[in-house]
């Protein structure tokens, strides 16, 4: 797909948005495997409280989500950063009652990377919504979903979004 540029019409970018659409949403649903949205169902079936996890365009994307778990009747949360009392807090919980959810694009994300590695101390479930199963953010969390992300800036945090956006409607359908 050819960048934006000043010479680009509207028509160029609407193309562009569309393509980047549909490829960012097939791609991430081929990887969709089956049995691990079985067993994060067991998860979102099993926790009292979701809490999502997300930095810049991610937190915005942890707030609708969160929303949407409550629409269903699940308490949950969105966070951009982690309060050492709330591990505390996690610490006196049952493991399975909380279930936390960490979106980063590529995994790489030293600010989330850490927040999981803090989390996963308190034994609190842990999914991770990233580009590979093989980031060090994925050793700290229960199950892995991996999606379609982009390196280069120009529109491609469209494609993206919208990768992360079919995980987490997955993961909502399942609830």
């Amino acid at each position: 797909i050819e960048p934006f540029s000043s010479d680009s019409s509207i028509k160029d970018a609407l193309n562009k948005i569309e393509i980047l659409h549909r490829r960012s949403i097939e791609y991430t649903k081929s990887l969709l495997d089956k049995q691990t949205l079985e067993r994060i169902y067991q998860l979102i079936q099993n926790c009292k409280y979701i809490e999502i996890y997300g930095t810049g365009i991610n937190f915005a994307l942890a707030q609708a989500y969160s929303l949407n778990f409550e629409e269903i009747g699940i308490i949950s949360k969105a966070y951009d950063s982690l309060n050492p009392m709330h591990i505390q807090y996690l610490k006196q919980r049952n493991p399975n009652d909380t279930l936390c959810i960490f979106l980063t694009h590529t995994g790489q994300n030293k600010e989330m990377l850490k927040m999981a590695e803090d989390i996963s101390k308190s034994h609190a479930r842990s999914i991770v919504i990233c580009d590979h199963k093989n980031r060090d953010i994925c050793k700290y969390c229960d199950e892995t979903i991996v999606i379609m992300a982009h390196e280069t800036p120009d529109g491609d945090a469209i494609g993206s979004c919208l990768a992360m956006k079919v995980a987490l409607k997955q993961l909502g359908k399942n609830a």
